[in-house]
C-alpha cells in the first residue's frame, strides 16, 4: 500500500505522471489493488489520457463492483471529456446506489442531465449536491448554467454569484454570468464579467466573442480595468466589436487555438454584415459585405469541415448569404451546394440517430438551397415536393419530437386538394439566398410564379424590409406604453406605408393577376389558402389581397389533408374560457356578447387553471374561444403560453402531451396574441405558432392574431365575427367580412351598435364595459375610427375553411 498512498499524496500536489508511475508500482505488487486502479484512472483523467483512465476505472470495478468512488470517475470521464452522457448518468446512478451522499456524484450526474437537455431532474441533482455540501462551487456553477437553460435567468445569476463567491477564480463562471446579465438585458454589467473572465484568462476565446456581442449591445462606453489596459476596448458599438475581436486575435492565434482563431473572424464577419443595413448608400453596404466575406473565408481556413464541421457549415451559410448581398447568386448556389455535400458527409459520419435528426433540422437551409436549385432549372414539380417535405419535417420535429414517421403531399395530392374547394394555393419558400412563390391552382400542377424580380432579388428585398419591421415591432411590442397601443411610435405610424412596399417586393399584383379573380366578383366571395414560409407566418399578408378573396392559412398542404380525416362528432357547442385579464377592458363584453350569440360552456375568472381548462377542452365542443393574452415563445414553441388565472398558464407543450386530440373543434379562437422573433435569432428552419400547434391538435380551424390589438376593437372584430359565424359563413368569410365592416365603421354607427348591445345583454358587468367604450368612442376624432391596418390587420383563419352549419 505504500506506493498507492504515495500515488495518493503526488495526486494531492497535481503531480499527475508521477502518480500515475506509483500507482503502476504498486500494481504491479498487487494487481488486484481496486483502490489503485481507481486512483490511477482519475490520474490518467487529470492528464487528459481518458480512454486508459476509463480503462482502469473499468479494471476497478471488475475487481469490486461496489466500488462507488470508481463509478464516480468513470462517469466523470464519460460526461465531461467522452461526452457519451447516458453511458456517463448510468455511472453516476450506479454509485449513487451505493452511496447517495456523494455529493460530486450528484453534481456530476446534473451535469449529464443538463447535457442531455433534461434540465428539470439537472436542477435537481445540483440541489441534492449542494445540500451535502453548500460549499461545492463546481454545483452552483452547474445550477446556474441549467438555470440559465431553463431561462430562469435571474436565479441563473445568483448560482453564478454563489459559486464566485466560494471560487473567484473561476474564469468559466464569469463568463457564464456575462451570458446571463445579456439575456437580462444588462450588458454593462454581462461586460465587466467577459472582461473579469478575460483578466483570469486572457486567451478564452468565448469570453472575448461574447464581450464582442455585449459592447455591441451598448451605446456608451465603459471602463473596467481590461479597458485601462487596451483603450480601444472600450469602444461602444460596432467600432468596439471588432475592436474586442482584433485583440482576441492577438492572445487567441491560429496555432495555439485554431478553433477559437476560426470563431472570432466569423463573428467579427457577421459583424461587418450587420452593420450593413439598408439606411447605408448601397456602395457603403457591398463595402461591408465585402468585409464580412473576408472574414468569413479566413475563418475556413481553421474551421474545416474535418476538424470543425458544424462551424464549417455555419460559415457556409452566411458566406453564401453574403455573396447574395453582394449580387454573385452563382457563387452563393455554389457555396449552399458545397455545404449541402459537407452535410451530407458528416451526417453519414455520425452513429447517433438523434444527432443525425438534430442537425439535418439545425441546417435545414441546406436542403432548401436544394429548392431553389430545383426551381432554377424549371423543375418546378420537384422543388415544390422538397420544399413541402420541408415544411412537415419541422413541423413534425418541432410539435411531435424527434421522429422519421411523418408524411408530405405530394404535387398531385396539392392539386386534388386545390380542386376540392376550387380554392387557389399560394406557397412561399425561403432559402438563405431567395424567396420563390409557387401557384397552385384547381387542375394544375405547382408552378413558380413567373415575375419581373428573380426568387433572389426578392430575397434581398424582403431581408432588408424584414429587418426594419422586425426591430421596429419588437421596440414596440416591448415598450412601456403598449397598453396604450401607443400610436405615435414609429411601427404603428409606418404600418400602411410598409404593408404597400410588402406588397410590392411580394409580387402581389402579379399573383393576383395570375388568379384573374372576375370584376364582378362580390367581397369575400373568392376562396384563397396562403402557406407562409419562416418570417412570412409573422406577417399581415391578408392585407395585401384585393377584398373580392377570402383568405385562410395553412402551415403545410399535408396539414389541410390531415385535417379532413377523421373528424370526431361534438357533444357540446360553444366553450367560453375567460381569465378576466385586467388589462383587456372589453373582454368581459366580449365574453358576454358570445354567451348570448351561443349556448356556451363558460369557464371564467379563478376557475380557468390549467387543468380545468385540459378537462374542459377534452369534452369534444365544436367551438372554443379564449379572452385573454397569449404568447408565443420562439424558438421553443411548446414553452408558447395560455394566461390563466393567478397567473398560471397552460403551454403548447403540455396541451400537445396531455389532450388527445381536438378533432371535434370547427374552431379555436386565440384573440389577443403575441408572436416575435427576438433580436439575436435567426429563422433557420419554420416558426411554428399557436395556430400550427392547435392544427396539429386536430382543431379543423384556428383564429388569431399577430399583434396585441388594442382591447376595444379586438372585442368589436371578435364579437362581429361570431355573428357572421352564426349566420354561416365559413371562418375565412366571417373574417374578411368582419374586417371590412370595421374599418368602415362610422362612430355613428358604432353608436347605435353599442345601443343595441346595451339593450340586449344582462350582463352588469358587460354593460359596464360597454358605457365605459361609448365614452372612449365619444373622444375620437376620426370619422372611421378603426380603419387603420393596425386594429384588424393582425387577425388570421388558419386551417380548413369550411362553412358552419347556421345556429338558433
Amino acid at each position: 500500500m505504500a506506493w498507492h498512498n504515495r500515488g495518493i499524496g503526488l495526486g494531492n500536489l497535481g503531480r499527475y505522471e508521477e502518480e500515475v508511475e506509483s500507482y503502476d508500482r504498486a500494481l504491479a505488487l498487487n494487481p488486484n489493488l481496486y483502490q489503485a486502479w481507481g486512483n490511477r484512472g482519475n490520474a490518467l483523467n487529470n492528464l487528459g489520457r481518458y480512454e486508459e483512465g476509463l480503462e482502469s476505472c473499468d479494471r476497478a470495478l471488475a475487481l469490486n463492483p461496489n466500488y462507488d468512488l470508481a463509478w464516480v470517475n468513470r462517469g466523470a470521464i464519460l460526461c465531461n471529456h467522452l461526452h457519451l452522457y447516458r453511458e456517463a448518468l448510468e455511472s453516476f446512478d450506479r454509485a449513487l446506489a451505493l452511496n447517495a451522499n456523494l455529493d460530486l456524484a450528484w453534481h456530476n450526474r446534473g451535469v449529464a442531465l443538463n447535457n442531455l437537455g433534461r434540465y428539470d431532474e439537472g436542477l435537481e441533482s445540483c440541489d441534492r449536491a449542494l445540500a451535502l455540501n453548500p460549499n461545492l462551487d463546481l454545483a452552483w456553477h452547474n445550477r446556474g448554467k441549467t438555470l440559465y437553460n431553463l431561462e430562469r435567468y435571474e436565479e441563473a445569476l445568483e448560482s453564478y454569484d454563489r459559486a464566485l463567491a466560494l471560487n473567484p477564480n473561476d474564469d468559466l463562471a464569469w463568463h457564464n454570468r456575462g451570458n446571463a446579465l445579456d439575456d437580462l438585458g444588462r450588458y454593462e454589467e454581462a461586460l465587466e464579467s467577459c472582461d473579469r473572465a478575460l483578466a483570469l484568462n486572457s486567451q478564452f476565446d468565448w469570453a472575448w466573442l461574447n464581450r464582442g456581442i455585449a459592447i455591441g449591445k451598448l451605446m456608451h462606453s465603459v471602463m473596467t480595468p481590461l479597458t485601462i489596459q487596451y483603450p480601444q476596448l472600450a469602444q461602444p458599438g460596432y467600432p468596439g466589436q471588432l475592436a474586442t475581436y482584433d485583440q482576441g486575435l492577438q492572445h487567441c492565434t491560429r496555432d495555439t487555438h485554431p478553433e477559437g482563431w476560426g470563431l472570432l473572424h466569423y463573428v467579427k464577419g457577421r459583424s461587418h454584415y450587420a452593420y450593413a443595413h439598408p439606411k447605408l448608400y448601397l456602395q457603403n453596404r457591398h463595402n461591408y459585405f465585402s468585409k464580412a466575406r473576408s472574414e468569413y473565408l479566413t475563418a475556413l481556413e481553421t474551421l474545416t469541415a474535418l476538424e470543425f464541421p458544424e462551424w464549417h457549415l455555419n460559415v457556409l451559410r452566411d458566406l453564401a448569404r453574403v455573396y447574395s448581398s453582394l449580387d454573385e447568386p452563382d457563387t452563393a448556389a455554389e457555396v449552399m451546394r458545397q455545404g449541402a455535400d459537407v452535410l451530407h458527409q458528416y451526417l453519414d459520419s455520425l452513429p447517433s440517430p438523434g444527432k443525425k435528426r438534430q442537425l439535418q433540422f439545425e441546417f435545414a437551409d441546406f436542403q432548401q438551397a436544394t429548392v431553389d436549385r430545383l426551381a432554377q432549372e424549371s423543375n418546378d414539380i420537384a422543388a415544390w415536393e422538397l420544399a413541402e417535405r420541408g415544411k412537415n419535417t419541422c413541423l413534425s420535429w418541432w410539435l411531435r419530437g424527434w421522429t422519421d414517421e411523418f408524411v408530405s403531399a405530394t404535387a398531385a395530392a396539392a392539386t386534388a386538394f386545390a380542386n376540392h374547394d376550387q380554392a387557389p394555393l399560394i406557397d412561399w419558400h425561403c432559402s438563405p439566398t431567395a424567396l420563390n412563390i409557387f401557384l397552385i391552382q384547381p387542375g394544375q400542377p405547382p408552378q413558380r410564379l413567373d415575375a419581373a424580380t428573380s426568387a433572389r432579388e426578392r430575397y434581398c428585398a424582403f431581408q432588408d424590409w424584414w429587418q426594419a419591421w422586425n426591430r421596429d415591432y419588437l421596440d414596440y411590442r416591448d415598450s412601456k406604453d403598449k397598453s396604450h397601443s401607443n400610436p405615435d411610435h414609429p411601427w404603428r405610424q409606418q404600418l400602411p406605408q410598409r404593408l404597400d412596399e410588402l406588397k410590392q417586393l411580394l409580387d402581389i399584383d402579379r399573383i393576383v393577376a395570375q388568379l384573374a379573380p372576375p370584376n364582378s366578383a362580390a367581397p369575400h366571395s373568392i376562396p384563397l389558402i396562403l402557406l407562409p414560409h419562416k418570417e412570412l407566418h409573422l406577417l399581415p399578408l391578408e392585407a395585401l389581397f384585393p377584398d373580392c378573396f377570402a383568405i385562410s392559412r395553412l402551415p403545410s398542404v399535408q396539414t389541410g389533408l390531415t385535417l379532413q380525416q377523421n373528424r370526431q362528432p361534438a357533444t357540446a357547442s360553444f366553450l367560453s374560457i375567460d381569465p378576466q385579464a385586467e388589462d383587456l377592458p372589453m373582454a368581459d363584453f366580449e365574453s358576454a356578447a358570445i354567451r348570448h350569440l351561443y349556448a356556451t360552456t363558460p369557464l371564467e375568472s379563478n376557475a380557468v387553471t390549467p387543468e380545468a381548462v385540459l378537462n374542459h377542452l377534452q369534452t369534444p365542443h365544436r367551438l372554443a374561444h379564449f379572452t385573454g393574452h397569449s404568447w408565443h415563445e420562439f424558438p421553443n414553441p411548446a414553452e408558447s403560453r395560455l394566461s390563466l388565472a393567478q397567473k398560471s398558464a397552460l403551454t403548447l407543450g403540455q396541451m400537445l402531451e396531455k389532450l388527445e386530440n381536438l378533432s371535434s373543434y370547427d374552431l379555436v379562437s386565440l384573440g389577443a396574441c403575441e408572436t416575435g422573433i427576438g433580436r439575436d435569432y435567426d429563422l433557420v428552419t419554420e416558426y411554428v405558432g399557436w395556430a400550427s400547434g392547435l392544427l396539429a391538435l386536430g382543431a379543423k380551424s384556428a383564429l388569431t392574431s399577430l399583434w396585441l390589438v388594442q382591447s376595444d376593437a379586438s372585442a368589436l372584430l371578435m364579437v362581429r365575427f361570431y355573428e357572421l359565424l352564426k349566420q354561416g359563413q365559413s371562418p375565412a368569410v366571417a373574417r374578411s367580412a368582419a374586417v371590412a365592416w370595421l374599418r368602415q365603421l362610422t362612430q355613428a354607427e358604432l353608436q347605435g351598435w353599442y345601443e343595441d348591445w346595451l339593450a340586449g345583454l344582462q350582463d352588469p358587468t358587460a354593460k359596464t364595459c360597454l358605457r365605459r367604450a361609448v365614452k372612449r368612442l365619444a373622444k375620437m376624432e376620426k370619422r372611421c375610427p378603426y380603419d387603420d391596418p393596425y386594429f384588424w390587420a393582425a387577425f388570421v383563419v388558419s386551417g380548413l375553411d369550411e362553412p358552419h352549419p347556421p345556429s338558433t
